[in-house]
């Protein structure tokens, strides 16, 4: 499957969902869940890796800041199997994703929903934990 097959994959499913999604700058699908933005990432040398990434802006202007959503992050990274988050300091911007391996790329679907609902925890739980430690 080349790059423009997975995109049409991807972009077929979320309208058959009710999403809207298009393609950004980098040929990866961006669509909103929610209020919130989340990614397709489109891998054309690795097809059978499934991966959705949703983006938390936060400030970062301090060590302290950058301390207190470190520490946020590794806890809620210990309670995920299948979640990481991801601290972009230059960007200001946490990263909380989810991943698959699959046999074959269209395999995805029975999963989506579910890697929808890991990220939307993730992020709840991120929020949680960042505000308990204020």
């Amino acid at each position: 499957m080349n790059k423009e097959q997975l995109q049409k994959l991807y972009l077929d499913y979320l309208k058959e969902e009710g999403f809207t999604g298009y393609l950004d700058e980098d040929g990866d699908i961006e669509f909103k869940y929610e209020g919130d933005k989340y990614f397709l990432y489109i891998d054309e040398n690795d097809t059978e890796y499934f991966r959705i990434q949703a983006v938390y802006g936060c400030e970062l202007s301090s060590e302290e800041d950058v301390i207190k959503h470190l520490e946020a992050a590794n806890a809620v990274n210990a309670d995920y199997k299948l979640g990481k988050i991801f601290i972009r300091e230059e960007k200001e911007l946490v990263l909380l994703e989810t991943s698959l391996f699959l046999a074959n790329p269209d395999n995805f679907k029975p999963f989506f929903k579910r890697c929808l609902g890991i990220l939307q925890s993730m992020i709840s739980d991120f929020a949680e934990k960042f505000k308990d430690d204020e």
